[in-house]
């Protein structure tokens, strides 16, 4: 059964800016140490950082956590096999428990845009 379905866009611009701008208060405030090592490896690291705000956003609208729930309650990565994947910490793990989240993301030049399927599985 489909729990909730959310999808986002990002500027990627906007993330440049807000680097450019905050720095390390902007990283440490959305981004979870693991997720910062991942992009932070790649030559230009704001494409894969808007990625993975935007499924951020996207696994917010589609779980309904409470609003309280921090970004860095939401940890985007890739799974073994190279697929995106999102776990859930703090107030998000409360709201995802017993669901299964489904993930996709992709880039262009200007923009990133994932979306994200919560389901409860049986």
């Amino acid at each position: 059964m489909i729990v909730g379905i959310g999808i986002d866009i990002v500027d990627i611009q906007r993330i440049r800016r807000s680097l450019e701008r905050y720095g390390e208060h902007f990283l440490d405030h959305v981004y979870t140490p693991g997720e910062r090592a991942d992009c932070e490896q790649l030559a230009e690291p704001a494409p894969r950082l808007a990625a993975y705000f935007s499924v951020k956003e996207a696994a917010y609208k589609a779980l309904a956590p409470p609003r309280s729930s921090h970004w860095r309650d939401f940890e985007v990565g890739l799974d073994p096999g190279g697929r995106p994947a999102i776990s859930y910490h703090g107030l998000a793990e409360k709201a995802a428990r017993d669901t299964r989240s489904l993930v996709s993301f992709t880039c262009t030049d200007r923009v990133a845009i994932a979306t994200v399927v919560v389901i409860q599985p049986g």
